[in-house]
């Protein structure tokens, strides 16, 4: 019985501090009905983003007629640079860059949930040996899935934080200061 109560007590300590599951986000009540629009090949990032998306208690709808948002991704690049070279002048090092862009619009009056355009980037490296082409080609493969998923879970991140509102701009200083040392005016010249 005590064992229970201390189970209890822990668990409800976690979960005051705000300590969550790691894929477990708190997305906006807005969101409940959402369409994805994929405009990127079909692939890893669009499942995991919908899986991460049904786990959320997220319905993707059909269309975007049923929907409240409309989550667009689009614009997907996977770079691959050159980093550093051997003595003959064979590449040694590689960059990958992983992009893609996206955004959530409303649908019609349903909702009024909006994230602009975002551009999310990811960069990994890794060592090429032109002995092991095969084995490399494996590995670049496995460092853009890694991305892809790191990639979800900054998109899934960026939608918890919802509409960031803009910032003010903050009142103008005045045009002259006085400055504490010598008791002159900033600006004038003597």
């Amino acid at each position: 019985m005590l064992r229970l109560a201390i189970i209890v007590l822990f668990i409800n300590l976690l979960s005051s501090c705000g300590f969550h599951l790691r894929g477990g986000y708190q997305l906006p009540a807005q969101m409940q009905k959402t369409y994805l629009l994929s405009e990127i090949k079909p692939g890893l990032l669009t499942q995991k983003l919908q899986q991460s998306l049904i786990d959320n208690q997220i319905q993707l709808v059909d269309s975007p007629e049923e929907a409240f948002e409309v989550l667009r991704l689009y614009d997907e690049k996977t770079i691959r640079r050159i980093v550093s070279v051997d003595a003959q002048g064979r590449a040694r090092e590689y960059a990958l860059s992983y992009q893609l862009k996206f955004e959530l619009n409303p649908v019609g009056d349903k909702a009024d949930l909006l994230i602009e355009p975002q551009t999310l980037q990811l960069q990994k490296s890794y060592l090429f040996d032109p002995e092991d082409i095969l084995g490399k080609a494996r590995e670049e493969q496995l460092l853009i899935d890694d991305m892809q998923k790191d990639m979800v879970r900054l998109i899934l991140l960026r939608l918890q934080l919802g509409p960031v509102n803009t910032i003010e701009k903050p009142a103008l200083l005045p045009q002259k200061v006085t400055g504490k040392a010598r008791g002159e005016k900033f600006g004038d010249s003597k």
